[in-house]
């Protein structure tokens, strides 16, 4: 019973681990591009303007992909 608890306990502090991985080391950065992209469409250029749209959208869709994968790995989410 205490080796069930001691691998339950690693596994957790594993998990807990990855949750702080993905909030801090991947969404720092792309929180970063967005604002580099909201400074940038401050200053438009004719011509940029569709690629700056397309960068955005992914870095939105990839922003949204990490916050789904941090509250379905986050335990404290758990049903």
């Amino acid at each position: 019973m205490e080796e069930a608890k001691f691998q339950v306990s690693r596994q957790y502090r594993e998990l807990m681990n990855l949750v702080c991985i993905i909030s801090h080391n991947v969404r720092g950065p792309i929180s970063i591009l967005q604002g580099l992209i909201h400074l940038y469409e401050l200053e438009k250029e004719v011509g940029i303007t569709l690629i700056m749209d397309n960068i955005n959208k992914r870095v939105d869709t990839l922003d949204r992909t990490i916050v789904d994968l941090n509250d379905s790995l986050n335990p404290q989410n758990a049903d």
